[in-house]
């Protein structure tokens, strides 16, 4: 308690489990009592606030656990708190503290940790099942499959004095003794609900049963004893007798019933006596809000409908009282009454301070939730559920009148201002009427639809609301983060929603689209999207919403053809099942405007259990081959055609049902997109004995693509403390060809995670360092792995959490710039050997004691030698990437047509098997004047057959260090390098040994090649390998992404080669600090400072506009085009760059409708959009902030 008599509290609460409502509970305590909230967000993870170390209640601002009245430990798991933070939890209970502890997922018997130290202090045993098991509830309690059990009181105990002896049923609890010295509150049958008990100077109380929130009834469930009329009675009346003022209970008696003859509500109270001569007990009644009742949304009584202070006779209150006359009339009218009864004078707690005088009034308070049923009522429908449209959607609601004996009915649609948009009468509805409409282009806002009904003697209305939204096309990157509204109330779902927003995020998770869901989650699934879409003008993305209905995956333990897919996929009948399924997902998805995408298969990959060898499998095989379609299992030991050819044939049934599944979004769809979502298989990460994945042929099945790699989480591979980021250098290159060759987005997954915490602590800034590393590598869509609100595995600590939203914001303001550029092709191209990783894997081996396919630890690490890891080259990528500053990934099937011609050098690495026409491809290409190094010279084509591959050449030798040659040779008028010991073998040891001296000779004879013999330089090069440098580009401008690699701060030259234009200025897009420009004989180069494990965005300029022009109409009419652009201009002349701008546009009533980051460059940016038919008339300003110079332009027009 503070000075002012102000209570603190401490709710220390699993993420996703709101259903307790503390925080409502707390805030209506007939005292005031401040609650600091803690989330328990992931088991072995730091709390969101930590518990005070120290037991006194200050110092020096601080707080102590000593401050705080109550705490509340609501879900978590005991081994959360370390051995000295439960002693000190201890120390609080005897030094007079209030605890309540509360079941959870990993909460008592379901706890990791054990309860040894608090063995005293608890009212109760807990048992824990045997091994690992973790049971749900005991015998004859379930998650819902079994009766819920009604919850009975024990009216001995002062918490329930004035409680009814029954209130709801629970169907979650945990299997708690109760002690000996312990009381019982309340129990369901033989198992106790709560429980109290003292320890030494202090309070505790456990509540066994847990909410299952997500299953209730809407609005309200009576039926549940956590939304019981009497719950938050009975929980504030606990808190009371834990504070020890359960003298402070002194409603006695609370009813209310209705007289028959009458209907007035009579409502009956007895106090306990009291010699106070100063006695005030106020009634105050409010209404559920019906609009949101018509969502059947969480209640929300905050309708005032009567206050009143009554008189207290002998400790004795009676009132009697009609609710308001109202025509608004739906199924049921939900009011709250609530009684405060206060024994003594107010007091003025700004003025008051405790220390000194320590008297306050006795209050009490009780409530209960009145539900009146109304005999006529108009029932309104959402047929569309969403109640978030946009222009041109249909509104589909069904109109029931009860009952069905109106004459007429009358519809309108209001807007915001109670203005009629639309109106239209109906005579003789009956029963049920189906009111539809195409919505016009309204304006965006939120509208009502009041069905008025008419009879000869009475006139009553329903009333529904909905909002409209307008989806502007998506000129930013797109941040997209995740919120799970399971188990949160509207509140929490609000502060997750909130968070995401504060930390930059643009688009979020959309949440399930289409299944069978509880009915309060759904109802709060929907209320997300309203929050999204409308208050915060976010996008949406389904994430892990499959739109395919075949089978992969294996799964990896089932035997070879145990799960094929049925029907078979090349068949018409896999076809029409696909067409059926996609339809109903997408038709659904299409009713949420603002979901911009719909993931397609999260990873795909077919194992030996998914082949098919039905009758059309086994002859279309024979069709195409010549041969009987053999078995995976029987390819073990065949290194040629019959291994080639069987993966070829899968990748082409697995591409069949993607075709479909594509093809049937492209049908049903009008907007939403199809996402693609890969994993490292096809980049031949993993051996073809085991799984197998074709890139290439899946992957123009969609719109979008993204992919993951999380180099910190699986940092698995030989060399990876040293080159970090090796893996997902190598696999960005892979997926930027393919991306760039189908002319699809490329996205990625920015890993978050605390895995292994605290066993493994990742630098905490390195998902700042992966956010900008991955917007240099062309990323325009990123993705988190992993931010639930509470899960056992998945999460991050607070800390990091906050600084990557810190860093987010920061991006953000350069971000609709990176979104136009693209990161263009290398001067040299890495060769995926696709024919080596598909018939030449290497052995199963795996460590001593393992089988299968592993599962590994750690300490296995590396594991590119062990079964079933495949092609695994990333050192050798990662020495190509830093010492020539940039590479490209070009796919072998690619290279055999043709595609590599506008790369000046090829590498061929580690490749014994190549496809017959890539070889004949690479011998056309050399001798056009191509420059070709190798590893390796490949001995046998795709067939298994022996090729005779520049075997001729006449070589000179170079020597490099240690007995290791480059070997050279010309042919035609190209170069053929050899190097003899294989590029990646030989960095691994480098990095492993870290042998500077052969890593500096390597370097060195690399870009002595490159560099001074063959001429080929990089787009740009970092001259420090520890920071990467990247250019993005469009035909206006240019920037560099600089990331810095190293866990401090560093320097680095940054060399452009051959830039596109004059470049006079290099700056910082974010904080647009000039940085320091020097032009050589190669282009230019600049000097930059940067923070560890972070990044800078520097755009190249020429020159800097010196205005800015608008061009558009001064005059508008409604429903007329809206047509501006904006344009940079140098000396009156439009000028050529991207030039980061603040687009603020205000509408006649001065409120701002637009405030943005845009980027203007000479082709303009353009405002263009018709104009509402409702739109708000009068002066429109549109203000332009040049954010470089702060050159402001304004432009105004009328809307009449």
């Amino acid at each position: 308690m503070d000075p002012h008599g102000i209570r603190e509290s401490l709710v220390i609460e699993q993420a996703n489990q709101a259903g307790y409502r503390f925080d409502s509970i707390i805030a209506s305590l007939p005292f005031p009592m401040r609650v600091r909230k803690s989330y328990y967000i992931r088991k072995n993870l730091p709390f969101t606030y930590p518990l005070p170390k120290r037991i006194d209640e200050t110092f020096q601002g601080r707080t102590g656990l000593l401050a705080y009245d109550l705490i509340i430990v609501s879900g978590v798991d005991i081994h959360e708190f370390s051995p000295e933070e439960q002693l000190n939890l201890i120390s609080y209970i005897e030094h007079g503290g209030a605890m309540i502890f509360t079941g959870g997922s990993f909460a008592f018997e379901k706890s990791d940790g054990t309860y040894h130290l608090f063995k005293d202090i608890l009212p109760v045993e807990i048992k824990f099942p045997e091994k690992s098991v973790r049971i749900s509830n005991p015998a004859g309690f379930s998650d819902g499959s079994i009766e819920p059990v009604k919850v009975k009181l024990n009216r001995q105990h002062p918490v329930c004095k004035g409680l009814s002896g029954e209130i709801g049923k629970v169907s979650i609890i945990h299997p708690l003794k109760p002690k000996k010295n312990a009381e019982i509150v309340a129990s369901a049958g033989k198992f106790p609900v709560i429980v109290t008990g003292e320890y030494e100077n202090g309070k505790i109380a456990v509540i066994a049963a847990r909410p299952d929130y997500d299953n209730l009834s809407p609005v309200i469930d009576m039926t549940s004893f956590f939304e019981h009329s009497e719950y938050d009675d009975l929980m504030r009346n606990l808190i009371m007798w834990l504070l020890k003022k359960e003298k402070e209970i002194i409603i006695k008696q609370f009813s209310l019933s209705q007289k028959k003859k009458s209907g007035m509500w009579e409502l009956k109270v007895t106090l306990e006596p009291s010699k106070e001569k100063t006695k005030k007990v106020i009634c105050e009644i409010y209404e559920n809000n019906l609009l949101k009742q018509a969502h059947e949304r969480e209640a929300d009584f905050s309708t005032p409908v009567l206050k009143k202070e009554l008189e207290v006779k002998n400790d004795r209150i009676k009132m009697s009282f009609t609710l308001p006359v109202t025509f608004h009339l739906p199924e049921k009218n939900l009011y709250k009454i609530l009684l405060t009864a206060q024994y003594g004078k107010d007091v003025n707690r700004e003025l008051k301070n405790m220390r000194i005088d320590p008297y306050e009034p006795i209050v009490h308070r009780r409530d209960i939730v009145l539900e009146v049923k109304n005999a006529t009522f108009i029932k309104i429908k959402n047929l569309s559920d969403e109640y978030v449209f946009m222009p041109g959607q249909l509104l589909e609601f069904e109109i029931k009148p009860v009952p069905a004996r109106l004459e007429k009915l009358l519809i309108e649609i209001r807007d915001e201002k109670e203005n009629i948009v639309f109106r239209k009468e109906q005579i003789n509805p009956g029963s049920s009427y189906i009111f539809e409409l195409t919505i016009p282009n309204w304006k965006k806002g939120l509208y009502t639809l009041r069905t008025t009904g008419i009879t000869r003697t009475q006139t009553y209305y329903s009333e529904y609301q909905f909002a409209i939204v307008h989806i502007e096309p998506v000129d930013d990157l797109l941040f997209v983060a995740p919120v799970h509204v399971n188990g949160l109330t509207e509140k929490r779902i609000c502060e997750d929603v909130d968070d995401r927003v504060n930390k930059g995020f643009n688009c979020l998770i959309s949440g399930k689209v289409m299944g069978k869901f509880p009915e309060r989650f759904y109802r709060n699934l929907l209320y997300y999207r309203y929050l999204t879409q409308f208050e915060h003008n976010l996008y949406l993305w389904g994430e892990y919403e499959g739109l395919t209905c075949f089978v992969d995956h294996g799964p990896w333990y089932m035997e070879e053809g145990k799960n094929p897919n049925i029907p078979c996929i090349l068949t018409d009948d896999f076809t029409k099942k696909t067409f059926d399924f996609v339809r109903p997902i997408i038709e659904r998805a299409e009713k949420i405007p603002a979901l911009l995408s719909m993931e397609i298969l999260d990873e795909p990959h077919a194992l030996p259990a998914n082949i098919c060898r039905c009758d059309v499998c086994l002859s279309t095989f024979m069709k195409k081959y010549g041969y009987e379609m053999p078995k995976w299992s029987e390819l073990t030991g065949i290194r040629g055609k019959k291994r080639y050819d069987f993966f070829d044939f899968l990748g082409d049934y697995y591409e069949k049902a993607f075709n479909d599944t594509y093809q049937a979004v492209l049908k049903y769809r009008s907007r939403v997109q199809a996402n693609h979502v890969f994993a490292l298989i096809g980049a031949g990460q993993y051996s073809t004995h085991f799984s197998y994945t074709d890139d290439l042929k899946w992957f123009p099945y969609c719109d979008t693509f993204e992919f993951d790699c999380y180099n910190y989480m699986y940092a698995h591979f030989a060399g990876a403390e040293k080159a970090k980021f090796h893996q997902f250098h190598f696999v960005f290159a892979r997926y930027r060809n393919l991306a760039q060759f189908y002319k699809k987005q490329l996205g990625f997954f920015i890993q978050t995670d605390d895995r292994d915490y605290p066993h493994d602590i990742e630098p905490i800034r390195a998902p700042i360092e992966i956010l900008y590393t991955a917007i240099g590598q062309n990323a325009k869509t990123f993705h988190l792995m992993y931010k639930p609100t509470f899960s056992n595995v998945f999460g991050l600590r607070q800390e990091r959490w906050e600084l990557l939203g810190k860093e987010l914001k920061k991006i953000r303001k350069a971000s609709p710039l990176l979104k136009k550029l693209n990161k263009p092709s290398s001067a040299i191209a890495m060769f995926f050997p696709y024919t080596n990783w598909v018939i030449n894997p290497q052995e199963r081996k795996l460590p001593p004691g393992y089988v299968g396919i592993g599962f590994y630890h750690k300490e296995e690490r590396p594991f590119n030698k062990w079964y079933p890891q495949g092609y695994t080259p990333f050192n050798a990528y990662e020495f190509l990437f830093r010492y020539f500053g940039e590479c490209d990934v070009v796919e072998e099937r690619l290279v055999a047509k043709g595609i590599m011609e506008n790369y000046r050098a090829i590498f061929v690495l580690g490749t014994e098997y190549i496809h017959q026409q890539a070889a004949e491809r690479i011998e056309n290409y050399v001798k056009n004047g191509g420059i070709l190094f190798m590893d390796k010279i490949p001995s046998f084509n795709h067939n298994g057959e022996r090729i005779d591959f520049f075997n001729n050449l006449v070589f000179s030798s170079e020597p490099v260090f240690d007995g290791i040659e480059i070997k050279v040779a010309d042919y035609g008028n190209g170069k053929v390098y050899l190097l003899t010991e294989e590029l990646d073998q030989l960095y691994t040891d480098i990095l492993v040994s870290e042998d500077k001296r052969r890593e500096n000779l390597l370097k060195q004879k690399f870009q002595d090649i490159f560099f001074n013999r063959e001429k080929i330089f990089p787009n740009c090069l970092s001259t420090n390998h520890m920071v990467e440098a990247s250019l993005l580009k469009n035909d206006q401008f240019m920037c560099i992404t600089v990331v810095n690699h190293s866990q401090k701060s560093e320097k680095t030259t940054v060399k452009i080669f051959s830039p596109d234009y004059k470049v006079n200025y290099a700056i910082d897009l974010i904080t647009f600090e000039k940085l320091s420009l020097n032009s050589t004989h190669f282009g230019i180069e600049f000097d930059c400072d940067i923070e560890e494990l972070s990044g800078r965005f520097i755009g190249l300029y020429e020159k800097f506009p010196d205005s800015i022009e608008i061009e558009g109409k001064s005059f508008y009419r409604r429903n007329e085009y809206l047509n501006l652009k904006i344009l940079p201009v140098f000396e009156n002349i439009p000028l050529k760059g991207e030039f980061l701008a603040r687009l603020i546009c205000r509408n006649p009533e001065g409120n701002i409708e637009c405030d943005k980051i845009i980027s203007i460059n000479n082709s303009g940016y353009i405002i263009g959009k018709p104009i509402p038919e409702n739109e708000i008339t009068g002066v429109w300003e549109l203000d332009i902030e040049l954010l470089h110079s702060g050159i402001c332009k304004k432009f105004t027009w009328v809307v009449d």
